[in-house]
């Protein structure tokens, strides 16, 4: 006994050390498995969400006066940044609820000393992270679960001449009563959905932009997984 003792111990240090480090890999491989199902989950979300949307910019552009159909298409970008908004707020908590429910998970498997040396796992490196990669520049440091609230913003821009032909011609035809009012109000608001419509599949999914350029749904993505990185890291 006496001999064998200073053989086992080496061996047993050994022993110790691989699971510490096979625990620490297995904790990495389900992160990462985490931060995948997440931002996958979040693309899927807007897209089924986006009929929901639509439905909202019909109703919009239906209900609102002639005059505010005018204004509308004189600046689309603030028509859609307002329809946008409380829209884009609801998916964001969806995501930021679900993402942190799922985390607490995956936390809860972790060796509880060594949580902190897992935050950088949630990020993908900066050359591999597509479209999410400029988002994640973009990100306030302090981003959490619980203040998640996608901050990609609309350009405000006004068109020149300020009512575009559209609108200016609905505006005109208001004031002298023509009898072809009535189609021309049912084209210019057709017209002004969807033109809405493209701005904020523009703004949601990136559509006609660049595959590099920031879009809500890669702030989203973005944001979430910060908010995990605090959260290992705290």
């Amino acid at each position: 006994l006496i001999v064998s003792l200073p053989q086992r111990v080496p061996h047993m240090l050994q022993q110790s050390e691989f699971e510490s480090k096979f625990a620490s890999i297995q904790g990495q491989l389900r992160l990462i498995t985490w931060r995948n199902s997440q931002t996958e989950q979040i693309s899927n979300q807007f897209a089924a969400a986006w009929p929901e949307l639509e439905a909202a910019i019909d109703r919009y552009v239906t209900e609102s006066s002639l005059f505010a159909v005018a204004r509308a298409h004189a600046n689309v970008p603030a028509a859609t940044g307002k329809l946008l908004a409380p829209w884009v707020e609801a998916q964001a908590k969806v995501a930021a609820v679900r993402a942190q429910g799922d985390l607490a998970e995956v936390i809860a498997l972790l060796p509880q000393d060594g949580i902190a040396s897992h935050a950088w796992t949630v990020l993908p490196a900066a050359g591999g992270a597509g479209l999410i990669a400029a988002s994640v520049l973009a990100i306030p440091a302090v981003v959490s679960f619980a203040t998640l609230t996608t901050f990609f913003g609309l350009s405000v821009t006004i068109s020149s001449p300020l009512l575009l032909a559209g609108g200016a011609l609905l505006a005109v035809m208001s004031l002298t009563g023509s009898a072809a009012i009535g189609k021309a109000k049912h084209r210019g608001r057709t017209q002004l959905a969807e033109r809405i419509k493209r701005s904020a599949r523009s703004a949601i999914f990136g559509d006609g932009r660049n595959p590099s350029d920031r879009c809500v749904v890669s702030d989203t993505q973005a944001e979430v997984l910060k908010a995990a990185q605090n959260t290992l890291d705290a």
